[in-house]
């Protein structure tokens, strides 16, 4: 490998290995259980929720979703500006009526 290659491709290499330790170690956590989701509570933001619950499923301004198995999804609900908590709901296998969600309010 010529000095030039090898100079420009370790840092590069280093880089890309620290951003996977930093997105494994706070933003791909999976694992959490309803002790975590009852943690998150009105007013957190959108950065303390992910450091409780981990990467979500999905996500948009009003609300981001964990798909933690076949028959338990988890909502966390914000404020029309997306930041602040406003709501949250559990939905398992023994819970799945939509219905005792209430409206997003700012």
């Amino acid at each position: 490998m010529k000095p030039f290659t090898r100079a420009v491709l370790v840092p590069l290499l280093a880089a890309g290995l620290v951003g996977c330790s930093w997105q494994t170690c706070f933003l791909e956590r999976k694992d959490f259980d309803r002790s975590d989701f009852d943690r998150v509570e009105p007013g957190m933001g959108r950065s303390a929720v992910v450091k409780i619950l981990g990467k979500p499923t999905d996500l948009s301004k009003n609300a981001m979703h964990w798909e933690r198995s076949r028959y338990c999804d988890v909502w966390v609900f914000f404020s029309a500006g997306g930041r602040r908590v406003t709501g949250k709901y559990w939905q398992d296998k023994e819970s799945l009526r939509l219905d005792d969600v209430l409206p997003v309010r700012d």
